[in-house]
């Protein structure tokens, strides 16, 4: 995730997004979701993503950063 950021964020932030991340991934191993409500998440984000511009594109963005929608990948 570091790389992703790049060299000028402040180690605080470094440490902080680590940490989201690591939970983040906790959380959605332990909720243990169903097929059903990881297909609705992916439709909430991608009909939020339909809501932004070109140049706002915050919500997908979010979730690539934290990588969190391909936790389901396979």
């Amino acid at each position: 995730m570091n790389d992703r950021m790049g060299e000028d964020i402040s180690p605080r932030l470094t440490e902080v997004m680590g940490c989201l991340v690591k939970h983040l991934h906790a959380f959605a191993e332990e909720m243990d979701s169903t097929q059903g409500e990881w297909e609705f998440g992916i439709d909430f984000r991608m009909r939020t993503g339909q809501l932004c511009s070109a140049e706002r594109q915050e919500f997908t963005l979010l979730s690539d950063t934290l990588g969190f929608l391909i936790l389901r990948g396979s």
